[in-house]
């Protein structure tokens, strides 16, 4: 685990480093937020709400893509003991197994953003041979001391997603809890699809999952895009803005429809074979293949 504590401030150092004044202008509003919620709780009530729509606002229309990826890297690079396995525990993917074991025609798994190893123990106590990449070092370090506690045989490689280049396609592509949703635009989405579908087997099964845009929050949406439009505008940000992006708890999040998820996922040539719909934060999974895999008569149950 000291080898992962030296690699996490490493990391917090060199996104310090490269923050920009964007950067420190959205940290700036965060921390307004974070003073509106010590204030008495009548005041509080009225002052929170207008604070974090505002905070909302500056953040995703002063913020560039780069910007976002740094304010990411470094909200993941300063929360080791949240993303412990040991005590940051979910159940979607438990819940996700038993559809995916249904609909996969082979045990090797690819666990891409894969943090300390919490799902690939996971998908190894179902019977996969699981490879686990993440881009950040110590995070990999971590999962192999969490897998050599736990007894489980996981391939743990410190790689970026993006450059990985498996060996050989795997039958599972599984990326982790709502990563689709921290993809910002639709051509990063797009790129992001594409790449699953380099890593899989033409028979083989995609697993992505998304925050799921609620019609209940379709005014609120309305309006926090209308302001970040202004906000982009005026300081020549995040011109690119899509509907339904939000940014809380220190991540990029972008709350999606399931009719704009699968339009998106026909237009890189795949196919949903299953959904599994998630409620408020819980994540909606989309199980996808490949349409090779249609051509061939390959599948079935396609939703």
């Amino acid at each position: 685990m000291t080898t992962a504590v030296q690699n996490q401030s490493v990391d917090n150092a060199q996104a310090a480093g490269a923050a920009s004044w964007r950067l420190r202008v959205a940290v700036a509003s965060e921390m307004a937020v974070k003073i509106a919620n010590r204030l008495p709780a009548m005041i509080r009530f009225v002052v929170v709400p207008i604070a974090a729509v505002i905070h909302e606002s500056v953040t995703l229309g002063i913020l560039r893509p780069s910007d976002v990826d740094r304010m990411v890297e470094k909200t993941y690079s300063n929360r080791p003991k949240f993303y412990d396995p040991r005590e940051y525990q979910l159940p979607y993917e438990g819940r996700l197994l038993p559809m995916l074991q249904e609909l996969s025609r082979g045990k090797k798994l690819l666990d891409a953003f894969c943090g300390q190893g919490r799902e690939a123990e996971l998908f190894v106590s179902a019977g996969f041979n699981v490879t686990a990449i993440d881009r950040l070092a110590w995070m990999i370090e971590a999962g192999k001391v969490f897998a050599q506690e736990k007894q489980f045989d996981v391939e743990f490689i410190a790689t970026d997603f993006w450059e990985f280049v498996p060996e050989r396609p795997f039958d599972v592509v599984y990326t982790s809890c709502w990563m689709y949703s921290t993809c910002q635009g639709r051509d990063r989405r797009a790129a992001f699809l594409q790449k699953c579908k380099a890593c899989c087997s033409e028979d083989g099964v995609i697993v992505l999952s998304t925050v799921e845009r609620s019609s209940g929050q379709f005014a609120g949406a309305c309006l926090r895009f209308l302001l970040v439009k202004c906000v982009a505008l005026a300081t020549l940000g995040n011109l690119r803005s899509e509907f339904g992006e939000r940014t809380y708890s220190g991540l990029f999040w972008h709350h999606l429809s399931e009719s704009v998820v699968r339009k998106e996922v026909a237009a890189e040539g795949l196919l949903v074979l299953r959904v599994m719909k998630g409620t408020g934060i819980d994540p909606t999974f989309y199980l996808l293949s490949r349409l090779d895999r249609v051509r061939d008569g390959n599948v079935s149950g396609a939703s």
